[in-house]
């Protein structure tokens, strides 16, 4: 779901037969190309997720010892 100006554009496109990762990754590629299409990536975002799959695929965080 995508929060701009008081308004919620939401959108849910699921496909048979792949994984929970593809579908969370899916979902952020997604909602970033809607992002760009409203013209909205020249501001700060905020990102609410709860995949560890996905953040850790945007994270700047390594895992392991400092």
């Amino acid at each position: 779901m995508i929060e701009h100006d008081g308004k919620q554009l939401a959108d849910s496109a699921g496909r048979l037969g792949v994984t929970n990762n593809e579908m969370e990754m899916t979902a952020f590629l997604e909602s970033l190309k809607k992002l760009e299409q409203l013209g909205l990536t020249q501001q700060p975002l905020l990102f609410v997720l709860n995949s560890q799959y996905v953040i850790k695929s945007v994270s700047d965080t390594k895992d392991g010892p400092a």
